[in-house]
């Protein structure tokens, strides 16, 4: 369908049927720029999963009607429970895409579980507003921005990420919800080239149920994550109590899976680690020590 320019009628009071629906594909449709007013998602009640790929020239997923887009929190919610039983996305080649949604309503996922995004190079804020972004003034911008804008993703446990080409941090160094994150099981991280660290320190405490961990073909990363941002006298608790999966591989610059000088890094339900293809790795926990082995006493693998 690459002349589609529209599939839904902004004007619609209701969806009808469509409120039925409990998958849907779009690929391949070459003219359309987004996919949804609004003001009708609210209406896919029982929409599970939606998958997105190939339409060449799709730069955000809903879109803001102008009749919304000045209410004040009189006019219209603030915040939208959207797609309430969507439990899978995934988002694939879309090459001009920018942001899920670029207004100024926060939007809920309460159920969704797994988010999968790859070769979506023009992203600059998946959930959150660039724009609004842009008037912090801050140099670089995060793919999640959860804080400022209350975007949670309460029982996400899978995610994955490919081929974000410009991505240079996950999420931004601020305060995160609670109940950010806290579900996820799955972390893959995969070609992202201008990517330092692949978790920031302030998501650590919300990660207790990461069971897989894999960072591929990621050219700038140097360490997993930076646990020197931390105060060495912080009580941090065990990291990654339910880790059984670390994969490390085509990493060129990786030099260590992080470097801190306080805890003791203890992985007690490690079963599969891979490293590969990590030239520059000297050690897996970095100290202050001149001569360090690739394991030491503030590793324990049980």
């Amino acid at each position: 369908m690459q002349n589609l320019r529209k599939i839904w009628d902004h004007q619609l009071d209701n969806l009808g049927s469509f409120g039925n629906l409990k998958r849907l594909d779009v690929m391949s449709c070459g003219e359309l720029t987004n996919v949804f007013p609004l003001n009708l998602v609210v209406g896919f009640e029982r929409l599970d999963c939606l998958y997105l790929g190939n339409c060449d020239s799709i730069e955000e997923i809903i879109e803001e009607e102008s009749s919304l887009s000045n209410c004040t929190m009189e006019g219209a919610p603030s915040r939208f429970h959207v797609f309430s039983q969507l439990t899978k996305l995934k988002l694939w080649e879309l090459p001009k895409l920018k942001s899920i949604y670029e207004g100024k309503h926060a939007l809920e996922w309460a159920a969704l579980k797994h988010f999968e995004v790859s070769g979506c190079r023009e992203v600059k804020i998946l959930f959150g507003s660039s724009k609004l972004w842009s008037c912090e003034k801050k140099s670089a911008q995060p793919l999640f921005l959860v804080d400022r804008h209350k975007v949670l993703l309460p029982g996400c446990n899978e995610l994955k990420l490919s081929q974000f080409s410009r991505l240079k941090e996950m999420w931004h160094d601020q305060a995160l919800p609670v109940s950010s994150f806290s579900y996820l099981r799955i972390l893959e991280v995969d070609d992202c080239t201008f990517m330092t660290s692949a978790i920031p320190t302030n998501l650590l405490p919300f990660l207790n149920n990461l069971t897989k961990l894999k960072v591929r073909n990621c050219d700038s990363v140097d360490e997993v994550f930076h646990l020197e941002e931390l105060n060495a006298n912080e009580p941090l608790g065990k990291l990654f109590p339910q880790l059984s999966w670390l994969h490390l591989i085509d990493l060129p610059k990786l030099k260590t899976f992080c470097n801190f000088n306080g805890n003791i890094i203890e992985l007690p339900n490690l079963s599969s680690l891979r490293i590969e293809n990590c030239p520059d790795i000297v050690t897996f926990i970095a100290n202050s020590t001149p001569v360090q082995p690739l394991f030491n006493e503030k590793v324990i693998l049980s």
